[in-house]
């Protein structure tokens, strides 16, 4: 009997562990849907001229407790939104004193602080921040260098473009197609140090003559046509889809018909 009573007693307790932890999530949820319905107007306005400065007022009287909602507000229109907006939106998170919390977790021990710093940085297009965030590319946690490489892509930092071709060929520690998307990013400025690299490499992976056709590097056709005689099919496949993008010239076309 003791030991049924015993197992009945820890049962019980389990059992209200997980209520109180489902009552703890459905407040949280709460509670959040309550400060997202406070401060998403008072965000939105922040992007606007005229309402910026009366909307900044009001958040700065919000408690520090809230920072993390109205973080995340700021930086959930960034992933689509471009030009002056996103001028007004960090000078919020700067005068809020996001940015600055942001920066610290870029150092921070625990690498979800890390990643999520990174990606907030580079969401609100912090001038000079890129060599900070180049540093976690090389981070332990697979996480953290994965945000690393889409805000650097954000950033579209010409001076970066180099580290990021460098680790283009290295698959154990960085997936291509996030490497590729952020030097996308990056556009016509990637040019000079794309050709640069490419110069230098004996083997090319076909993802870098999609690269050429996806930011229109003209200057690259010498390379295309040479790739379309490679022995690997996918890079010969990836060169005429650049050609093609680029549209191709006299050489090109004698390639394209042999």
């Amino acid at each position: 009997w003791s030991v049924l009573l015993g197992g009945l007693a820890v049962l019980g307790v389990l059992l209200l562990a997980l209520i109180a932890t489902r009552l703890w999530i459905k407040a949280q949820t709460l509670r959040y849907r309550s400060l997202t319905a406070r401060y998403q107007p008072l965000v939105e306005a922040l992007a606007e001229p005229s309402t910026s400065p009366q909307a900044l007022t009001q958040l700065l009287r919000a408690p520090r407790q809230h920072l993390d909602v109205i973080g995340a507000l700021i930086l959930r229109p960034l992933t689509v939104t471009s030009g002056q907006a996103v001028d007004y939106l960090r000078a919020g998170a700067t005068t809020l004193g996001l940015e600055k919390r942001w920066r610290q977790g870029l150092r921070s021990s625990r690498w979800w602080d890390r990643a999520d710093a990174a990606h907030a940085l580079g969401l609100i297009r912090k001038p000079g921040i890129s060599h900070e965030i180049l540093r976690l590319m090389d981070d332990p946690h697979e996480e953290v260098r994965a945000a690393a490489v889409a805000a650097l892509g954000w950033l579209a930092d010409p001076t970066t473009v180099p580290a990021l071709l460098q680790r283009l060929t290295d698959e154990t520690r960085h997936q291509k197609v996030r490497i590729i998307e952020a030097l996308q990013h990056a556009g016509a400025a990637a040019g000079p140090a794309v050709l640069a690299h490419l110069d230098a490499q004996t083997h090319v992976p076909h993802e870098l003559a999609d690269l050429v056709g996806h930011l229109r590097l003209s200057s690259a056709m010498d390379h295309l046509i040479r790739w379309t005689g490679d022995s690997n099919p996918a890079l010969r496949a990836a060169a005429f889809r650049a050609i093609g993008i680029l549209g191709p010239d006299e050489r090109a076309y004698y390639h394209a018909l042999k």
